[in-house]
């Protein structure tokens, strides 16, 4: 089992700055596609379809499942988007990240 913390700190500027701290040892590629399967879960205990998940926001469908299959490293923007998509903060996106 691998275990995760992010952190998130927001600087005088009103910045999100987004730290993630890998403990043990785990590979770019794997850690993407156990996030991916994270993503996947809210999404499907929502009953959001890929299809409605793309009518709700900036991120589509394509994109989606390159991310939840662990084949696209998202940016912060693109996390906070994706939270807002599922309707989740991106805390909570963050938080339930352990594999």
């Amino acid at each position: 089992m691998q275990i995760y913390r992010f952190l998130l700190v927001v600087n005088i500027n009103h910045q999100i700055i987004f730290k993630n701290d890998l403990i043990g040892s785990m590979k770019k590629e794997d850690f993407l596609k156990q996030f991916g399967k994270h993503i996947r879960k809210i999404r499907l205990e929502r009953g959001i379809s890929l299809r409605e998940f793309e009518l709700r926001g900036d991120i589509n469908r394509q994109q989606l499942s390159k991310i939840e299959n662990g084949l696209w490293n998202p940016g912060i923007y693109s996390l906070k988007k994706i939270a807002d998509q599922l309707e989740v903060t991106l805390e909570e996106l963050l938080k339930g990240s352990k594999v």
